[in-house]
């Protein structure tokens, strides 16, 4: 979640994987009900050998990590956040040169920039 608040918020722009590549992530409503079964289980054939339970939905729910942020680009410019840094936008590269050439335009340059107009006003630098 970390990651897709970043891109929400303009942060991040360039991320090095595979755009085809499946997420499997869990809505916390369905690991509370596993959890909440899980003590019930426990609380009804008391307690044994330790036992591991895992909340996943890997192979019932497909979604790509492009899907995700095609998602992630719709909802901010539906409802987008209150104190972002540059529009919401990104590029999922598998290709690590293309990556590091998007990182260093896209990341690193404005980061310096935005240090150096911090420093000349004579604020706290990021």
């Amino acid at each position: 979640m970390g990651l897709l608040v970043a891109a929400g918020k303009g942060v991040v722009h360039s991320i090095y994987n595979h755009p085809d590549n499946y997420i499997d992530y869990v809505p916390c409503d369905v690991v509370v009900k596993g959890i909440v079964m899980c003590s019930c289980e426990i609380a009804r054939k008391g307690l044994g050998p330790p036992l591991v339970y895992n909340a996943a939905q890997a192979g019932m729910h497909h979604i790509t990590q492009q899907r995700i942020m095609d998602f992630g680009i719709v909802g901010c410019a539906l409802l987008p956040f209150s104190d972002i840094l540059y529009y919401p936008c990104g590029v999922i590269t598998s290709n690590y040169l293309f990556f590091f050439v998007l990182f260093f335009f896209f990341h690193l340059v404005p980061a310096v920039i935005g240090d150096a107009l911090l420093s000349a006003t004579g604020r706290k630098r990021m």
